[in-house]
């Protein structure tokens, strides 16, 4: 078998070459050679716009940064070699008398098979057991354009992304929407198109207050209308509730505050009695008008985290956690003097003549009487209020007939309060009732 032999080395081929081309189906045809140059074969490749840049690895080199899509560098490294070994066929490191190669793929992205281009860099002989390094810089084209009103957008940094670029005017403003509420198209037109649909269909829900921190005072046998110089013996009762806190889906969250540090009572009959304690016994007389008692309650501030629907820890409640106090007021006694009343064969000259009449309270300016059954009928009442009319249920007016005296009445507490007594006289006792009106206080 004959060898030939080129000596010197064939230059490598550049594009201005002439190459001889014969077409097989025709071979007979003298017409059937052609002559073209290199690059006519280069300029009847398939041409397109790269879209990525990637290498082929093979087990002598290292690739980082592949593949490339926009502005980056690939660098390849090579590895494994000993001084004096060249690439084989199968990219190992070896020592055949000529190296092989390995490509560079540019690719337009769409398959594996489509190559736009392929570079062929000789595999060379390792001069030390360093690793080589070579590197291809890729720039980002620029010839990507979107339509405005597509729901594309690119950024300066030639980044494509999302948006919501609608053509609707910036003032023209949104109804509300699932979790969205009426929002200017300017706002929306900031959004990509993945967050105006999280806007819509996932808002943000925050922590809220399901219950707000309060305080009760109650006070032992309540409150209610009693006569003034009455003794009573009550324990008032503070009830501190710290709060609550519903995280935003809904779950229960961390007391909105902190525990009470002192309650401080104050009141009828009480000077300001501050204590660790809820409770204060207390015994004191009424006096005229309201009788009443309040407690003020210190308290820490709230601890522990709070969430929104979306696991985000929250701090919309923080002006609401702060420590500080808080103040109630318990049920109001009344203390009223009584105005009394009744049958009698003689005229009452005494308080304790007076108390032995039946009574009612200051606040009743109507009421009906017992049976005119004896001769004489009183009616006892506060010197600060006055007899308006008596009126018999035979319609009779006899207020008049009615004679004044001024003494005192003893209170509850036996203290003496001026009192008007007012006493009817007749020959024979009348059998009948009578509404008294009165008026004052």
């Amino acid at each position: 078998m004959a060898i030939n032999f080129t000596y010197p080395p064939k230059p490598i081929p550049v594009g201005g070459d002439r190459l001889l081309i014969i077409d097989v189906e025709d071979i007979e045809n003298p017409l059937s050679t052609k002559e073209i140059n290199i690059q006519n074969i280069v300029d009847l490749s398939p041409q397109g716009t790269v879209t990525s840049v990637g290498i082929s690895t093979i087990p002598a080199f290292s690739v980082t940064g592949s593949p490339v899509t926009e502005s980056g560098v690939i660098a390849i490294g090579v590895q494994n070699g000993s001084e004096g070994q060249f690439l084989d066929s199968t990219g190992n490191w070896s020592t055949p008398i000529i190296p092989d190669e390995f490509n560079l793929i540019v690719t337009d992205g769409s398959t594996t098979e489509s190559h736009i281009n392929t570079i062929r860099v000789a595999g060379g002989v390792v001069t030390g057991n360093g690793a080589g390094l070579a590197t291809i810089t890729i720039q980002a084209g620029s010839s990507v354009t979107v339509a405005p009103n597509t729901g594309l957008a690119i950024d300066g940094s030639d980044v494509m992304s999302t948006i919501y670029n609608t053509a609707i005017g910036d003032a023209v403003e949104s109804v509300a929407v699932g979790g969205a509420d009426p929002t200017p198209a300017s706002e929306w037109k900031t959004k990509t198109i993945v967050q105006a649909l999280d806007t819509i269909l996932f808002p943000t829900i925050l922590a809220s207050i399901s219950t707000p921190k309060a305080i009760s005072l109650s006070v032992s046998g309540g409150g209610g209308i009693v006569e003034v110089g009455t003794t009573v013996a009550r324990t008032l009762t503070a009830t501190f509730n710290d709060g609550q806190i519903e995280n935003g889906d809904g779950t229960t969250g961390p007391d909105l505050v902190g525990a009470a540090t002192q309650y401080t009572f104050t009141g009828t009959g009480i000077s300001s009695t501050p204590q660790v304690g809820n409770t204060l016994a207390i015994s004191n007389t009424v006096v005229s008008g309201s009788n009443n008692w309040a407690v003020s309650v210190d308290h820490d501030a709230g601890t522990g985290a709070y969430y929104d629907n979306k696991g985000v820890a929250g701090t919309n409640l923080y002006e609401f956690r702060v420590a500080g106090s808080i103040t109630a007021s318990s049920p109001t006694i009344t203390g009223r003097y009584k105005q009394f009343y009744g049958v009698t064969d003689t005229t009452p000259t005494t308080s304790t003549e007076v108390r032995a009449f039946s009574s009612n309270f200051t606040n009743t300016n109507t009421f009906v009487t017992p049976t005119f059954s004896d001769i004489k009928f009183v009616i006892a009442i506060p010197a600060t209020r006055n007899l308006v009319s008596v009126i018999t249920s035979n319609n009779e007016n006899i207020t008049a007939n009615f004679v004044l005296n001024t003494f005192n009445v003893n209170d509850a507490d036996g203290t003496p309060v001026s009192y008007k007594v007012y006493t009817f006289t007749s020959v024979t006792p009348l059998n009948v009732t009578a509404t008294v009106t009165l008026s004052g206080s």
